[in-house]
């Protein structure tokens, strides 16, 4: 027990030392001196101050805090509130004018730095020790046919209450602002991205289009001029020769052109038999009819070691 209470211990030490070390914001800096040093002309220029080392100590302690109201806002609450409770206690009135000053930039930071589970709890917290606080000043400092402090706490809760939903009200308008925000640059995104993948698409069909369409004509010329050049390979061979080279030609620029349409596609083995369409084209029924066209057959099946294949077989008389 004694092992984890001390482990509990250094965890709320080392806690706390974090949120001190992140250091406040500048301009977080620059509101707790404001109102220190606001205080502070109050407290030494104002009479009824005694004594006044003790109400000088007690405004750097409520003011000071102020300035790590962005990182711990529901810590800054109930820290503000140890010295006026102890000023209290001690028979001292506090009807100092920075005194709200005070706690309405600290229910402020609770409304605009925490969520709202946060928000509540840290707006509890402060009434309640507000509560406390009239309560002893009530008890200590009141005369007997004074009225109760029951209006002093509903007027000042009221004001910080106020300020706390005005806080969390901008807050959360803002969170919303921001993730619609965030929301409209993603879908800008998104639009920007499926542009770019339909002309990707498009140009992928555009060089299918154009290589079905060119792929087809030069095929034509060098299977007929292959056929031509067999049959003059002993009657002319001079010709044949010129004949072979045009063939050679055609076939090395259908070469090309399958390395070329291969640069624009995306994924090196199709759909696969298993699409239900290949893609909204008509490549297996087109080949097929091309190739019946010049009496031939088209076999087209998936591989055994996965892909497609397809082979055609073409008739060419011998001679």
């Amino acid at each position: 027990m004694r092992a984890a209470r001390h482990g509990s211990t250094l965890a709320s030490v080392t806690a706390l030392a974090s949120i001190l070390l992140r250091g406040p914001r500048r301009s977080d800096l620059l509101v707790a001196a404001a109102i220190a040093a606001i205080a502070q002309v109050e407290t030494w220029s104002t009479r009824g101050y005694d004594p006044r080392p003790a109400f000088a100590a007690a405004a750097l302690a409520m003011t000071v805090p102020l300035a790590w109201r962005r990182v711990a806002p529901v810590a800054v609450v109930a820290v503000v509130f140890v010295p006026l409770l102890l000023m209290a206690a001690a028979g001292h009135a506090l009807d100092s004018t920075y005194i709200m000053l005070v706690l309405l930039v600290a229910f402020a930071a609770v409304g605009s730095y925490c969520d709202r589970r946060r928000a509540v709890g840290g707006l509890l917290l402060g009434l309640t020790l507000l509560g406390v606080l009239l309560v002893l000043e009530i008890a200590i400092l009141s005369e007997p046919d004074e009225p109760s402090g029951f209006g002093d706490f509903v007027f000042v809760g009221g004001i910080v209450s106020v300020v706390w939903v005005l806080a969390l009200t901008v807050r959360e308008r803002s969170a919303q602002a921001s993730d619609l925000e965030e929301r409209a640059d993603r879908l800008e995104r998104e639009r920007e991205e499926q542009a770019r993948a339909a002309v990707a698409e498009e140009r992928a069909r555009i060089a299918r289009e154009l290589h079905d369409v060119v792929a087809h004509s030069i095929s034509v010329i060098a299977v007929q001029t292959g056929s031509v050049r067999r049959r003059l390979r002993h009657e002319r061979p001079a010709e044949a020769a010129e004949l072979s080279g045009i063939e050679d030609t055609a076939r090395q620029a259908l070469g090309e052109m399958r390395r070329m349409l291969g640069l624009l596609r995306t994924d090196d083995d199709g759909r696969g038999a298993g699409a239900g369409t290949d893609g909204g084209g008509h490549g297996l029924v087109g080949m097929r009819e091309r190739v019946s066209l010049y009496g031939g057959a088209l076999e087209a099946a998936p591989r055994d070691g996965g892909g497609f294949m397809v082979r055609a077989r073409l008739p060419i008389p011998a001679r």
